[in-house]
């Protein structure tokens, strides 16, 4: 999901550039030398695994599906703790959820303290295959394809998170989406049947107040996500300057032959020239890396 542009070839068999119309996935050349460009994944960041903050055993096998969204959430706790005592109020929230829910374990995929620090919640949601996410236990009718982040404490009442946990939550959320190509300002259809934002807070997939005051700065969460990816891209590209944009990629040196081929699935084009082609980032602000011919 890398490329927005489409070519053909002109009566004298040059290449010539249409109208972007198509997201493509890789570039392949017949010089023995294939590029990917897809979108970038950011680092992952920091996280303290189960281990770290004492997990018990969980009481059930996990399962894995593909990543189409985000739910956040508050845990609805006290906002008064140290950050010595997190690891005690995660294993409350564990044995809440696995013992009295009987949820099986604890429900959400990750969770993040005032201080921004990020914890493993569910099993298996760290050694989750690239793409995919353990299913949940945090939002009835949107556990699967999804990955709950709750931030600790409660933010009802005009109580607002602080800086440091939404600055946390957009990376755990960027790392995700780069892994499964998931556009932050998309939608999704969870088993609700209701169309979802991409990023969405829990009570868009289930009557309740949570996330409480998180809420009203997912639309800030959102742009932070998308330009967390961009500076992945661009971090990853080299950074030169696209002429005449203010777009930072790199320059794409691809070579020119007969034989090489832009695909998806199908060959749309080949014959390109090896200047004056560049991978552009997220040119289109659409959610997709998008590559630029000048003709």
């Amino acid at each position: 999901q890398a490329l927005t542009t489409k070519a053909s070839t002109t009566a004298a068999g040059a290449p010539a550039l249409q109208k972007p119309v198509s997201f493509l996935s890789s570039v392949q050349t017949a010089a023995s030398r294939a590029v990917s460009i897809k979108t970038a994944t950011p680092a992952r960041p920091t996280i303290t695994s189960r281990a770290g903050w004492g997990a018990g055993r969980a009481g059930w096998n996990p399962s894995f599906a593909s990543l189409r969204g985000a739910v956040v959430h508050h845990t609805a706790g006290s906002n008064n703790y140290t950050a010595s005592e997190v690891p005690g109020i995660i294993r409350s929230i564990f044995h809440y959820h696995t013992y009295t829910l009987e949820w099986g374990d604890i429900g959400y995929n990750f969770l993040i303290d005032k201080y921004g620090n990020i914890y493993e919640g569910r099993e298996g949601t760290l050694r989750s295959p690239r793409g995919q996410m353990a299913v949940g236990a945090h939002a009835y009718g949107a556990n699967t394809h999804s990955v709950g982040i709750s931030i600790l404490g409660s933010y009802m009442y005009g109580v607002q998170p602080t800086t440091a946990s939404l600055n946390s939550l957009q990376t755990v959320i960027a790392w995700q989406f780069g892994m499964g190509n998931v556009n932050p300002y998309g939608s999704w259809v969870p088993s609700t049947g209701k169309q979802t934002p991409n990023i969405a807070g829990h009570r868009d997939v289930f009557s309740t107040a949570c996330p409480g005051s998180v809420y009203e700065h997912l639309g800030a969460v959102r742009a932070g996500v998308k330009q967390i990816l961009a500076n992945a891209n661009n971090t990853n590209s080299g950074g030169s300057t696209i002429p005449g944009s203010n777009v930072n990629s790199t320059f794409t040196n691809i070579p020119f032959t007969s034989n090489t081929k832009y695909t998806d699935n199908k060959k749309i084009g080949w014959g390109w020239p090896n200047q004056g082609v560049w991978a552009a980032g997220d040119f289109l602000e659409n959610g997709y890396s998008d590559m630029l011919l000048r003709t």
